[in-house]
């Protein structure tokens, strides 16, 4: 450690050496306290680092030598994302922790979640490092196997429509390469530090939501969710109490998947008979045949709007106790 004596030999008192004891330094990780980092040098050391004291590239130039010459006790420079995802984070303390640290958090970006049908999380991030190759981003597995939790930032000129089209091929590249299907959901695009846990929040609901009420489809983005994310906030009893009235579960088991089918595609395209008819593949009088079935069983004639809709929502409803069942552990 002759290389750490000289440096406090040139730095004076602005560099030195303590061991610590309390519950915040645990020997492995680097900290903040008071406008001083504490970086570890081995069995319970610390170098305490003054920032206020330190331009910003001597602190970055004392930090790397450090570490270079105790071989790196702290965690990566990317620290703040496992942080991020598994502490319990108010936004501001967690910007206050940022700019305490000096963290690199390149903003703009999204938090989002790959959620895979298999355990094939660690796969799955392997081939996220050949896929996003030429961009920073930061990934990591659930621990079980299922999920890969990732914040992309977003290049110059990139939108919410490009974060579309980056998970649509992810999603490709996933089935392609490794055979493994999967859902994306991804928060709104983040600004600043402050919105950051707000974000990882918004991909989880964007996640339950999106596959409760958008069965059919791949990539959920939370600032597009339309009618799901006004549902996904009902209180269950306030459900429970609208499909008892609407669409009781004898109602609902009584409804073929033809049935079903018919009332989704018949709000669709807007109770329009010609159009529901072609987009089934069926004659016009058979899907008169099942607006009338449809009636029979329910009591909706969904010829009226209000009961077109209320079958509409009973029916996303019980969807959704259907996928929570099914996968009931995705958030």
């Amino acid at each position: 450690m002759d290389c750490l004596r000289e440096l406090q030999k040139i730095l004076g008192d602005r560099v030195r050496f303590e061991q610590a004891d309390d519950a915040e330094a645990d020997g492995r990780r680097s900290f903040v306290r008071d406008s001083e980092e504490w970086i570890p040098i081995g069995n319970g050391r610390y170098a305490v680092v003054d920032l206020n004291r330190l331009s910003d590239e001597t602190a970055k130039l004392v930090r790397l030598l450090i570490e270079t010459v105790t071989g790196g006790f702290r965690q990566p420079h990317d620290e703040w994302f496992p942080r991020l995802i598994h502490g319990e984070w108010d936004a501001g303390r967690f910007a206050n922790e940022a700019l305490a640290r000096r963290w690199n958090i390149p903003l703009p970006g999204v938090v989002a979640i790959l959620q895979l049908h298999g355990e094939d999380a660690e796969a799955a991030l392997a081939l996220l490092e050949e896929i996003f190759s030429d961009r920073e981003w930061n990934g990591l597995t659930d621990g079980g196997g299922r999920r890969v939790l990732l914040y992309l930032p977003l290049q110059a000129e990139e939108s919410v429509g490009d974060v579309q089209q980056i998970g649509s091929r992810l999603l490709d590249t996933l089935q392609t390469e490794i055979y493994v299907s999967g859902n994306l959901a991804v928060s709104r695009p983040v600004r600043s530090l402050q919105e950051l846990p707000s974000a990882k929040r918004q991909a989880e609901i964007a996640l339950q939501a999106g596959r409760s009420f958008h069965n059919g489809q791949k990539i959920y983005q939370y600032g597009q969710l339309g009618l799901a994310q006004l549902l996904y906030g009902v209180s269950e009893e306030a459900k429970a109490a609208f499909l008892q009235e609407v669409l009781p579960r004898e109602k609902h088991e009584a409804l073929t998947r033809e049935l079903r089918e018919t009332v989704h595609s018949f709000a669709q395209h807007a109770q329009n008979i010609a159009e529901t008819a072609r987009a089934l593949y069926i004659h016009r009088n058979t899907l008169l045949y099942r607006l009338d079935k449809i009636q029979e069983v329910t009591g909706k004639d969904i010829r009226k709007f209000r009961e077109l809709a209320e079958l509409w929502i009973a029916l996303i409803l019980r969807n959704e106790k259907h996928a929570q069942k099914s996968d009931g552990d995705f958030v």
